[in-house]
């Protein structure tokens, strides 16, 4: 498995927001390979090998950047019980 220290990757952090003029980021139209995750959060990397498993099985290679959003982020719920949103752009070998 790679390194997955922080220095290592380009970390982008949204909040919800009720200003609509403020800019977002846009991704171009691209093949993802996607997946809802709902443990613990300290288990996350487990669950990035799952996908990274199933996208080489089927006959696909991962690229970055992945992206990641989280649904109910709440500080007082211990990580344990986010919703979370995995998209990994992926292309047919």
């Amino acid at each position: 498995m790679r390194n997955l220290r922080q220095k290592n990757h380009k970390v982008e952090i949204g909040f919800p927001i009720l200003n609509k003029k403020i800019a977002t980021n846009s991704y171009p139209s691209q093949l993802l390979a996607c997946s809802l995750y709902t443990d613990n959060y300290d288990n996350i990397i487990e669950f990035y090998a799952v996908l990274h498993n199933w996208i080489n099985t089927n006959g696909y290679k991962a690229y970055l950047p992945t992206r990641e959003i989280r649904y109910n982020y709440n500080l007082d719920d211990k990580l344990e019980n986010q919703l979370t949103l995995i998209m990994i752009p992926i292309k047919k070998q």
